[in-house]
Protein backbone atom coordinates (compact mmCIF):
# COMPACT_ATOMS: atom_id res chain seq x y z
CA UNK A 1 0.00 0.00 0.00
CA UNK A 2 1.13 3.32 -0.99
CA UNK A 3 2.41 5.16 2.31
CA UNK A 4 1.00 8.51 1.26
CA UNK A 5 -2.07 7.35 0.73
CA UNK A 6 -2.02 5.28 4.02
CA UNK A 7 -1.18 8.72 5.21
CA UNK A 8 -3.90 10.61 3.61
CA UNK A 9 -6.79 8.14 5.12
CA UNK A 10 -5.23 8.55 8.34
CA UNK A 11 -5.65 12.16 8.12
CA UNK A 12 -9.33 11.44 6.82
CA UNK A 13 -9.83 9.43 9.76
CA UNK A 14 -8.06 11.67 12.49
CA UNK A 15 -10.36 14.69 11.49
CA UNK A 16 -13.31 13.08 11.45
CA UNK A 17 -14.23 12.92 7.71
CA UNK A 18 -14.90 9.65 7.27
CA UNK A 19 -17.19 10.05 4.64
CA UNK A 20 -14.59 12.35 2.91
CA UNK A 21 -12.09 8.98 2.93
CA UNK A 22 -14.97 6.73 1.65
CA UNK A 23 -15.45 8.88 -1.50
CA UNK A 24 -11.51 9.29 -2.25
CA UNK A 25 -11.70 5.24 -2.07
CA UNK A 26 -14.12 4.97 -4.26
CA UNK A 27 -13.07 7.19 -6.82
CA UNK A 28 -9.68 5.22 -6.37
CA UNK A 29 -11.93 2.00 -6.53
CA UNK A 30 -11.89 2.66 -10.47
CA UNK A 31 -9.02 0.61 -12.33
CA UNK A 32 -6.49 0.85 -9.60
CA UNK A 33 -4.80 -2.30 -7.95
CA UNK A 34 -7.53 -4.38 -5.82
CA UNK A 35 -4.86 -5.24 -3.35
CA UNK A 36 -3.83 -2.12 -2.50
CA UNK A 37 -7.95 -0.45 -2.67
CA UNK A 38 -9.07 -3.53 -0.03
CA UNK A 39 -5.50 -2.56 2.60
CA UNK A 40 -7.00 0.80 2.58
CA UNK A 41 -10.64 0.10 3.00
CA UNK A 42 -9.68 -2.49 5.92
CA UNK A 43 -7.06 0.37 7.63
CA UNK A 44 -10.52 2.64 7.21
CA UNK A 45 -12.63 -0.51 8.91
CA UNK A 46 -9.84 -0.51 11.50
CA UNK A 47 -9.40 3.21 12.60
CA UNK A 48 -13.68 3.74 12.61
CA UNK A 49 -14.22 0.59 15.38
CA UNK A 50 -16.04 -1.19 11.85
CA UNK A 51 -14.18 -4.35 13.62
CA UNK A 52 -16.65 -7.11 11.76
CA UNK A 53 -15.84 -4.96 8.25
CA UNK A 54 -12.45 -5.31 9.01
CA UNK A 55 -12.21 -9.04 9.71
CA UNK A 56 -14.35 -9.60 6.65
CA UNK A 57 -11.41 -7.71 4.49
CA UNK A 58 -9.13 -8.70 5.99
CA UNK A 59 -10.22 -12.96 5.72
CA UNK A 60 -10.67 -12.21 1.87
CA UNK A 61 -7.50 -10.97 1.75
CA UNK A 62 -6.22 -14.10 3.76
CA UNK A 63 -7.85 -16.38 0.93
CA UNK A 64 -6.73 -14.34 -1.84
CA UNK A 65 -3.07 -14.72 -0.32
CA UNK A 66 -2.64 -11.19 0.17
CA UNK A 67 -1.95 -11.55 3.26
CA UNK A 68 -0.66 -14.37 5.27
CA UNK A 69 -2.86 -16.75 7.80
CA UNK A 70 -1.75 -15.53 10.96
CA UNK A 71 -2.18 -11.56 10.38
CA UNK A 72 -2.47 -9.73 13.77
CA UNK A 73 -4.62 -7.44 12.06
CA UNK A 74 -6.85 -10.44 12.08
CA UNK A 75 -6.44 -11.03 15.58
CA UNK A 76 -6.75 -7.74 16.68
CA UNK A 77 -10.33 -7.02 15.02
CA UNK A 78 -11.98 -10.32 16.43
CA UNK A 79 -10.41 -9.59 19.75
CA UNK A 80 -12.48 -6.65 19.57
CA UNK A 81 -15.18 -8.30 18.50
CA UNK A 82 -15.15 -10.12 21.87
CA UNK A 83 -14.54 -13.43 19.64
CA UNK A 84 -12.08 -15.29 21.77
CA UNK A 85 -13.12 -18.79 19.96
CA UNK A 86 -12.02 -17.64 16.22
CA UNK A 87 -8.87 -15.38 17.27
Amino acid sequence: MSGQRRRLMQAYVRSGETGEAREWLDALDRGRNPAEIDGLRQLLAMETGEMAEAARLIRAQIANRQRGAGDLSLLRALLALGRLEDA
